[in-house]
């Protein structure tokens, strides 16, 4: 075969290779999401110009809320457009509820939002003891418009639901039985 019958075949080649990975990459790889939950507190600057988000998984502040950082880890664009939880039922099996958020809290983000690759969405729970962290929640993510459900770790999640667990006990004890509690 002459030279230019082999460059042909190198360059169908090149093209087809060239194509697969476009498709790969524009329909079958997704962007992806990290989630965590923790309690969060807004802190005043010392220099007066704005306000900290400080975060603690075991330890929530005065005021305290709850805050849902998602981080988009890309290729590309992510469209958030509901918080999801799954429970269990008595025979084990898995029901998904839907939750809203405070969107009006000055940190949190309205949904649906885009996320692009690098930058982050805060959605912000109210911080109460009888709130959805003493509900039978197993699962807690944000769910996006190619209808996955990006999950916060169970860890995270579990340590959360202890210590409200434990707030709601020492809210409604008697101020004897928290202080033997205590010793």
């Amino acid at each position: 075969m002459d030279t230019v019958l082999w460059f042909s075949l190198i360059a169908v080649l090149i093209s087809g290779l060239s194509l697969g990975w476009n498709i790969y990459r524009d329909v079958i790889i997704k962007p992806r999401m990290s989630v965590d939950i923790a309690f969060g507190a807004l802190i005043q600057s010392s220099r007066g110009n704005g306000t900290t988000l400080i975060t603690s998984k075991t330890n929530p502040r005065d005021g305290a809320f709850i805050v849902m950082t998602g981080t988009n880890h890309g290729p590309g664009q992510i469209r958030c457009t509901t918080v999801t939880t799954r429970t269990s039922d008595d025979k084990g099996g898995k029901i998904p509820t839907f939750m809203f958020h405070d969107d009006t809290h000055p940190i949190s983000d309205p949904l649906p939002h885009n996320v692009e690759p690098g930058q982050c969405i805060h959605l912000v729970f109210p911080y109460d003891t009888e709130g959805f962290l003493s509900k039978p929640i197993k699962r807690i993510g944000i769910k996006d418009s190619f209808d996955r459900t990006h999950w916060a770790p169970r860890k995270s999640l579990m340590q959360m639901k202890k210590r409200c667990s434990e707030d709601y006990i020492s809210q409604h004890e008697a101020p004897s039985d928290a202080a033997a509690r205590r010793e």
